[in-house]
């Protein structure tokens, strides 16, 4: 302050003897000078102090401020947002729990096609064919035999009429082997095979060789008769039956032991009782090509 006073006391006694002449124009100018290089000084030590030691604590009070705003404005958010993810979890729990589900509207209104679908064939797997025999066999036992049986004998005449004689095809005869395997092989085959089970009961060897036994020394040559006599019934020649058991019932013996002893061994050891026919038709196309030759063979009356 006494500076100021100073100086401007200093300037008025300049002008003052610059008006009367006293002090020479270059002092006067040097003057002016010093007091305007003063002046601008100040103004920068004046502007300096502002802004260092005054500017400086209202700026951080003011980004402090702007610091706490911005972290409780973040804090708010982020707290609206997790309140409106609860309530819409809410939301979603009661929609699942209270609405049932619909179909999509696609399903409902998409137009039907006016191709009808086809249904497959289904083709019979193994198992399901044991399956159905099986039942047949529960639910009509000799006649399910019978048909076994006269199936049996029909397909092995076929095939011994085809590759085996290679001759023209005998219908008469084809119908009569199936009918003795439909009347008879399978009928009496059901009775025998049922006693003989039900007298001797077991899959031990001993058991299963008496079953052999009986089968070819008593059910085998009662077989043979039954057969020759059906085939010269049949061919309205009875006369001739003792002829032709005494002809052929030796070598179609001998051939049923060659085939049936160790068939049967088989048969009585492993397979089912309800299943014995069908286990022996199936090994009987073949011996029923043998059967077939010697049975259609012409008797040779005794002199």
């Amino acid at each position: 302050m006494m500076r100021a006073l100073f100086v401007a006391l200093l300037l008025a006694c300049c002008s003052v003897c610059s008006a009367t002449g006293a002090i020479s124009l270059p002092v006067y100018t040097h003057l002016q000078c010093t007091r305007a290089a003063r002046t601008a000084r100040a103004s920068h030590d004046n502007c300096r102090h502002t802004r260092g030691v005054r500017a400086a604590p209202r700026t951080r009070r003011a980004q402090a401020l702007a610091l706490v705003c911005m972290v409780w404005a973040v804090a708010r958010t982020r707290r609206a947002r997790l309140q409106s993810h609860a309530r819409n979890h809410a939301r979603l729990q009661s929609h699942l729990t209270l609405v049932k589900p619909q179909a999509p509207a696609a399903a409902i209104t998409a137009p039907k096609s006016k191709v009808k679908a086809v249904k497959a064939v289904e083709v019979p797997k193994g198992d399901a064919v044991l399956d159905s025999y099986q039942k047949a066999l529960d639910d009509k036992p000799i006649f399910t035999k019978a048909c076994t049986s006269g199936i049996g004998f029909a397909v092995s005449d076929v095939l011994t009429q085809l590759f085996i004689e290679k001759m023209d095809f005998d219908l008469k005869r084809l119908v009569k082997m199936a009918s003795f395997g439909f009347l008879l092989h399978g009928t009496t085959g059901h009775f025998f095979y049922n006693f003989l089970d039900g007298k001797l009961k077991g899959t031990d060897p001993l058991t299963v060789a008496a079953k052999v036994a009986i089968d070819q020394t008593c059910w085998a040559p009662v077989f043979m008769v039954m057969f020759f006599s059906y085939m010269m019934v049949f061919e309205g020649t009875p006369d001739l039956i003792e002829a032709k058991i005494r002809q052929d019932v030796f070598t179609a013996v001998k051939g049923s032991w060659m085939t049936w002893i160790p068939a049967h061994t088989i048969n009585f050891a492993f397979v089912p009782s309800d299943m014995r026919l069908l286990y022996i038709n199936t090994i009987q196309i073949f011996f029923n090509m043998f059967m077939s030759v010697i049975g259609n063979t012409e008797a040779v009356a005794a002199e």
